[in-house]
């Protein structure tokens, strides 16, 4: 008899600057919430895909403003107009400023011939919530034995990157006396991606994916445009994965693995004028067990934030 496989990874990276890290956007004007329920009890072959795309900015996407003064043609006097300049890179002075969000949820599940029960809960939601609640979330359960040595290949990804032009001013970005004054922040470029692989003829597997990616509007109270963005909250990112036993006789058969990978880069200087990087942090990781598994446990948490946690 095959002797059982017992393995439990936590992986956790954290992520905390006091000065420079991940400034998250402030939402749009219009929200949208959507919501995705899936349950699954068959004798037969299934499949699920699933892709999310999201971009969002504190200014616009794929080009950049800027604010000139002219001389209007018929009254003489001078005028402000927006004009449009392409993108990238992100363009930036001592008057304007970007944040930039890209956060991608992708799945690919088949099932060939056999006993499945799926379970699938989704959440899409563009509002700037509490630090504690997430954008997007993806949560499954699913169990399945082959028939005739029957599969199921399951993969599933999240991926949350940034990038952020020097020159948010820190004293209409908070309110919060925890977070440093130094007149602006510094530019950043980040991102996490993170996921996992099964390739089961027997598997009883959950798994979690979750991304915090919007903050509410700052500016003190003062209507500005574009708006400036608040540090008060977290950008978060986490990926959990359990694969267990079927029954007390009975654990799961074949293939998990589980991947890590991220890179952060922050700015050296507060405002505009003095280029350079201070921090630069590169994190990848690898996991993968195969044969009967009676339990396989990973967890990946990524926060970044400049401060008021």
């Amino acid at each position: 008899m095959k002797r059982s496989i017992i393995l439990m990874i936590i992986a956790s990276m954290l992520l905390f600057t006091s000065a420079a890290a991940t400034i998250l956007p402030p939402p749009d004007i219009e929200t949208q919430g959507i919501t995705l329920t899936t349950d699954v009890s068959a004798l037969g072959v299934f499949s699920n895909d699933a892709d999310l795309t999201w971009r969002h900015s504190s200014e616009v996407l794929d080009a950049n403003l800027k604010l000139n003064v002219v001389t209007d043609p018929e009254t003489g006097e001078l005028i402000k107009i927006w004009e449009v300049e392409p993108e990238p890179p992100l363009s930036y002075d001592a008057a304007s400023f970007e944040v930039q969000m890209n956060t991608v949820y992708a799945e690919d599940t088949s099932a060939q011939y056999g006993q499945i029960a799926y379970s699938k809960n989704s959440k899409v939601d563009t509002k700037a919530l509490p630090t504690s609640m997430y954008n997007v979330e993806n949560d499954r359960i699913i169990s399945y034995t082959g028939v005739n040595s029957n599969r199921i290949l399951s993969e599933e990804n999240v991926l949350l990157s940034g990038a952020g032009t020097p020159g948010v001013p820190s004293e209409l970005s908070t309110t919060c006396l925890l977070c440093p004054t130094t007149g602006c922040y510094p530019g950043f470029c980040s991102f996490v991606d993170t996921g996992s692989k099964i390739d089961m003829s027997v598997v009883s597997v959950s798994t979690s994916a979750e991304v915090r990616n919007l903050n509410q509007a700052g500016g003190g109270g003062i209507e500005r445009w574009p708006p400036v963005p608040s540090v008060e909250g977290l950008a978060r990112v986490n990926y959990n994965i359990r694969v267990a036993e079927v029954s007390s006789t009975q654990p799961s058969v074949g293939y998990v693995s589980t991947y890590l990978n991220s890179e952060t880069q922050e700015g050296g200087s507060a405002c505009v004028g003095i280029p350079g990087m201070i921090q630069n942090i590169h994190l990848k990781e690898r996991k993968s067990v195969d044969g009967y598994i009676s339990l396989f446990s990973n967890s990946v948490e990524y926060e970044s934030g400049i401060c008021c946690r």
